[in-house]
């Protein structure tokens, strides 16, 4: 991590504690043991807060979905706005549920094409995407695949591995255009860079921007 981000938590209040997290994925026991806090809940992990995981941005997803673009460029680190994405879609689309914000017609939404951005690369500059160890994705891959199947969105959806030029490429280009993101937060527009002969001239395409971290300089 940043040392500067280590540094401004530690000044707001902070306890930090360090870890190799490259050998294994970590249980909510061995957390709670690593950070001398047997007696309290492990907040990271969702599946007794929110075992579906599937409500964080609802209200973002149906205003990409009102768009109507053929092409959704998103970033994919745990994958829960993919995922998301691609919840709303289900459910309208196989009637599951109708939902009032919902502004369009099924001609609008059906056979999207939902690209996900990411990298594997450990020492990667997307560092917001990257983990070793991300169980959530495969759960979003195996999603992935019933929506195709279900005709829910376009078989050419898929999570693709952006390259690292690309990622930088794309950050210029958003900087130049004066949008604040850093490369995790434009990794779509980087996907986009890379698979932009697949596409069709006259296609809509929306490329989400998670944005950057902002680091405000600890007060003295």
């Amino acid at each position: 991590m940043d040392k500067r981000i280590i540094a401004r938590l530690k000044s707001i209040g902070a306890e930090v504690f360090s870890c190799n997290l490259k050998s294994k994925l970590l249980s909510s026991d061995e957390i709670l043991e690593l950070t001398n806090n047997k007696l309290g809940f492990d907040l990271t992990n969702r599946d007794w807060v929110d075992p579906n995981r599937r409500t964080y941005y609802d209200w973002l997803c149906y205003e990409i979905i009102n768009a109507g673009a053929k092409w959704v460029f998103v970033p994919v680190g745990t994958g829960d706005l993919y995922q998301n994405i691609l919840s709303v879609l289900r459910d309208e689309v196989l009637e599951i549920r109708e939902d009032r914000r919902l502004e369009v017609g099924m001609n609008d939404i059906a056979s999207r094409n939902i690209i996900g951005a990411t990298t594997y690369d450990p020492k990667t500059s997307m560092n917001k995407l990257f983990a070793h160890h991300r169980p959530t994705l495969n759960e979003v891959s195996s999603f992935l695949t019933e929506c195709i199947k279900d005709s829910v969105c376009s078989s050419k959806s898929r999570i693709h591995a952006v390259k690292e030029t690309s990622a930088k490429n794309a950050t210029k280009l958003a900087h130049f255009h004066g949008i604040s993101t850093e490369e995790s937060g434009i990794a779509g527009l980087a996907a986009y860079i890379e698979l932009e002969e697949e596409i069709p001239k006259d296609d809509t395409v929306i490329i989400v921007n998670t944005g950057w971290l902002h680091l405000p300089i600890a007060s003295s």
